[in-house]
């Protein structure tokens, strides 16, 4: 999975059950740069739970998407859902280097990995040293199948794309969230609450100190909404939402509380159904915001400004996997 390279331009590709999305983005000096975007609804069936049913759809919507956007560049880096890998932190002498860790994570994988090592990729960085501990060093490992590796790479270079890496989507979640942090009217260390909203489902992701550490999925009551959405229409369906965030911090409280959740933020093709903010915010008791991870940034000129803006609360997976661009 170490496949990035150096490149001043990167496209993230954010495959969802729906459609498939493309951003790419320029390192600046400070910032980044909107260098292109595009949205594409793929065929019904295409993608199921985040598993890809057919390369070859998903690749002909990935082209579409390419000829609208016109990048400039074909580097890329694509996401794996999170439920087809496995994240662990481990523990290794900090007089370990990089080659000493890859050697003992190979010969203990069966004690981390739940599946043939023959049939795994992986990857860690090194966090740093343990608190108290100074001899140690934390380790985030991540793995998963070799065939999920090649789904993914397969269908960007049917695209005519170079894959340049692979990442995991809550990683590009967290990143693009932090892009916008600092926007939010809540401490660093709140809970926020990031609300997704799909076509066929919502999830609930509560972010502590920048990192996901709760999330719960739902299936919506209403697919395909209109974007003028009636007003008895929002009100079940703002009703349905509300009720699953509410049960979603209960049982986040129970399980897992790591701070008291005061905002939520949305993302996701319908979170920017006008009125469904403010619906929430009544319904909740809480600030409610819409995602925006490219407010800070740069656009390119011959953008349409008014669409990146329709679709920016789609983007924040896609902006979060271009920003591993390099200067």
């Amino acid at each position: 999975m170490r496949l990035l390279k150096a490149s001043k331009e990167l496209i993230g590709i954010d495959i969802t059950s729906r459609s498939v999305k493309l951003l790419e983005l320029k390192k600046r000096p400070d910032t980044y740069q909107v260098e292109s975007f595009a949205i594409h609804l793929l065929p019904e069936g295409a993608v199921d739970e985040q598993r890809i049913n057919n390369i070859n759809d998903v690749s002909n919507s990935l082209n579409h998407a390419i000829h609208q956007a016109k990048p400039t560049t074909r580097k890329a880096i694509v996401a794996i859902p999170a439920s087809a890998a496995i994240t662990k932190v481990l523990t290794f002498p900090r007089a370990l280097n990089e080659q000493e860790i890859e050697e003992r994570i190979v010969v203990d994988s069966d004690q981390h990995i739940p599946f043939p090592f023959n049939e795994v990729a992986f990857d860690f960085t090194c966090l740093g040293a343990v608190p108290l501990a100074p001899h140690l060093q934390q380790v985030l490992l991540v793995a998963c199948r070799q065939q999920d590796i090649w789904q993914m790479t397969e269908t960007l270079e049917r695209a005519g794309l170079e894959p340049v890496a692979v990442d995991v989507d809550t990683f590009a979640i967290e990143r693009g969230f932090a892009a916008m942090r600092a926007s939010l009217p809540v401490d660093i260390a709140a809970g926020v609450g990031l609300v997704d909203i799909g076509p066929h489902k919502s999830a609930l992701h509560v972010i502590h100190e920048g990192r996901i550490v709760y999330s719960r999925t739902q299936t919506n009551a209403h697919d395909d909404l209109p974007d003028d959405v009636p007003k008895a229409i929002l009100s079940s369906f703002g009703d349905t939402l509300a009720r699953h965030i509410a049960r979603a911090l209960q049982l986040y409280y129970v399980s897992d509380w790591q701070s008291k959740v005061t905002h939520l933020v949305l993302t996701g093709r319908f979170s920017a159904i006008p009125g469904l903010a403010a619906y929430l915010a009544k319904a909740t008791g809480m600030t409610v915001t819409l995602a925006n991870p490219l407010q800070h940034m740069q656009i390119n000129k011959r953008l349409d400004r008014q669409a990146l803006a329709r679709d920016l609360p789609a983007l924040l997976t896609a902006s979060g996997l271009a920003m591993r661009v390099r200067a």
